[in-house]
């Protein structure tokens, strides 16, 4: 895993173990130079057991599970109409007399943004392949004048079947001409990123291939405002299951909420276990202008 310029957190490849009849690939780590990285806020590793060692990012997880370490993003904090739109929301939600929202619920608002895709990029060649991938897609996004693209923000939903019991809301995008746009350009990206092998199809997450227009397409561009993890993590005593909230009020009185526009500037490979430490939004390992003016 890369945690920085020049800083690599997996010092020393050990041999696979077994626990609990699970098989594991594992590496040593060298915290001393995650103490004195300049760049990140340190965070805790997931222990294996007490051997000592850590996962690799790219372990062979139970249940064939894909651990993400990186993803494709919109950074949303750098709009001052949409943190001003997120704001006045989160405001509002606090208020409501019928049905309050937990504060712990909502995300840090330096943190919102929209996803394009998920990365499993297990250490420092597939970050630097996928890096590359992106500037590529980057010069294609720009040879087909997909930029400028102003996209509109409007509307809240949540994702399963029962909003008295929903685990996440979100703000979401206008589906128009210029959202049209972003889905070439989200095609272009998660395209460059299979052809340099970083990701796979099988890898994929909320992106479903259209055959009979040859495109990948995001299932749903979201912004998310309430999580139930958040909440959990935040109690460090509750499960996700134990977090859950009721959305009907929400859904009522703010279904056409407008958070507002924005001219797409940039787009990031991130890497979604670190902060930077300047900005606290998830540490920039690649970025890309999208603005043709900025170019």
């Amino acid at each position: 895993m890369v945690l920085g310029d020049n800083i690599t957190c997996m010092e020393s490849k050990v041999d696979e173990v077994k626990i609990k009849g699970k098989e594991y690939r594992t590496y040593k780590v060298d915290y001393s130079r995650l103490e004195k990285s300049q760049d990140h806020k340190s965070t805790a590793f997931p222990k294996v057991e007490n051997i000592g060692n850590e996962l690799e990012c790219k372990a062979i997880l139970p249940g064939g599970a894909i651990n993400y370490t990186h993803f494709i993003s919109i950074p949303l904090t750098i709009y001052e109409s949409i943190r001003d739109g997120f704001s006045s929301f989160t405001e509002a939600v606090l208020l409501e007399d019928e049905r309050p929202i937990d504060p712990l619920l909502i995300i840090p608002e330096i943190h919102i943004h929209i996803t394009i895709t998920m990365l499993p990029l297990p250490n420092k060649e597939d970050v630097q392949a996928a890096s590359k991938a992106l500037i590529r897609a980057w010069d294609k996004i720009i040879e087909k004048k997909l930029s400028p693209v102003k996209l509109h923000m409007k509307g809240i939903g949540t994702f399963g079947k029962r909003i008295d019991k929903s685990h996440l809301l979100y703000g979401k995008l206008v589906e128009d001409s210029e959202y049209e746009k972003l889905e070439k350009i989200s095609d272009i990206i998660i395209k460059e990123m299979i052809s340099a092998k970083v990701l796979t199809e099988k890898q994929l997450s909320h992106i479903k291939y259209i055959p009979d227009k040859g495109i990948y397409k995001v299932n749903m561009y979201h912004m998310t405002i309430l999580n139930a993890k958040f909440k959990a993590k935040a109690t460090k005593k509750l499960k996700e299951k134990d977090c859950l909230f009721d959305a009907t009020v929400l859904l009522q009185y703010y279904t056409d909420y407008d958070f507002g526009s924005f001219t797409l500037e940039r787009i990031e490979l991130s890497n979604i276990t670190h902060e930077a430490k300047q900005t606290g939004y998830y540490f920039c390992e690649q970025v890309v202008p999208v603005d043709a003016k900025k170019s």
